[in-house]
């Protein structure tokens, strides 16, 4: 039987660093980079998801996530796919 997974709903924060972009997300404390914004926040995308799946390996996703004041949003069929869809941009004025 195929488990279906918990959802939670976190923010990504990304900046310029050098050449590269860097991804954070804070309520995790996960984050990569890319050579661009797409590349950096599809990587977030996929280092939360690969977070979750982990602790949740683990057994230890409820304890962790109420821990970080996280609760499960919902569940998500097993062929379902989690998108980042939107970011707040800070600009220099």
């Amino acid at each position: 039987m195929i488990k279906r997974k918990r959802y939670v709903k976190v923010s990504g924060i990304v900046r310029r660093e050098g050449k590269h972009y860097t991804a954070w997300c804070p309520e995790l404390d996960v984050s990569t980079f890319g050579d661009s914004v797409d590349e950096a926040s599809r990587n977030l995308g996929d280092a939360v998801e690969l977070y979750l799946d982990t602790i949740d390996e683990m057994g230890e996703a409820e304890e962790i996530l109420s821990g970080k004041g996280l609760k499960s949003c919902g569940e998500l069929e097993p062929s379902d796919r989690v998108y980042l869809t939107s970011w707040d941009a800070a600009v220099r004025a």
